[in-house]
């Protein structure tokens, strides 16, 4: 009897020191959880890879007129301060669509950008980008017209501008993941060209679009590794 007794004395310390030290590595992750820095932080640099991919249909007279667009967008920018950044982005974008239109529309953009984010929780923040900058633009449209195909070019530079607002969320110190909702507008001076070279002349041409864009981030505490 004494042996039982002091085997369910033992076995009671072990449980009780194993519930003790859970409970304090509990604790322990908590407050290291709750004392994380905002990802936001003054002289660290965000470098990013995203893009967008939509797609339409129109239907005119029983006919269907299939879209199809995405963009690339590489970005990278420095925290100037806590929670605003400041950089540079380059965009590719390309649009088509077939049937009684066949429309091609391809722009390259670059410009600097302004980041703010609204929030310094370490989890994340809603933010806000906007980028004006340089634009070339081309765009080939090709419609039957009376049984015949007749064919149009545009191509030009000119001045776009790039606003986007959403959510960021940091699992860690970082990387950071971001969804939101983008606006491009483009306005360009572009040559009107018919490909039978008929007649060259000026038109100004302005492009709008609303898309819903995602984004990989990394943060580094310095720009090279």
């Amino acid at each position: 009897m004494r042996f039982i007794a002091l085997f369910i004395v033992l076995l009671g310390l072990s449980l009780s020191h194993s519930q003790a030290s859970h409970y304090t590595d509990s604790l322990q992750y908590q407050n290291e959880d709750s004392l994380r820095l905002t990802p936001f932080r003054k002289g660290r640099w965000l470098t990013g890879f995203g893009g967008n991919i939509s797609s339409g249909t129109t239907i005119q007279d029983s006919v269907s007129n299939n879209t199809n667009s995405y963009a690339i967008t590489i970005s990278s920018a420095k925290f100037i301060q806590e929670r605003w950044a400041l950089g540079l982005v380059f965009s590719a974008n390309r649009s088509s669509s077939e049937a009684f239109l066949k429309r091609e529309i391809e722009s390259l953009f670059i410009g600097p950008s302004v980041i703010h984010y609204f929030s310094n929780a370490p989890l994340g923040s809603i933010y806000f980008l906007f980028s004006p900058g340089f634009v070339n633009f081309r765009e080939e449209t090709s419609i039957i017209q009376g049984g015949i195909s007749v064919e149009e070019k545009l191509s030009g530079v000119g001045f776009g501008a790039l606003g986007e607002i959403g959510y960021a969320y940091s699992p860690n110190d970082h990387i950071i993941f971001k969804m939101g909702l983008s606006l491009n507008n483009v306005w360009v001076n572009a040559d009107n060209d018919l490909l039978d070279g008929i007649e060259v002349k000026k038109t100004f041409t302005r492009i709008g679009n609303l898309s819903f864009a995602f984004e990989f981030n990394v943060i580094l505490d310095s720009f090279f590794f």
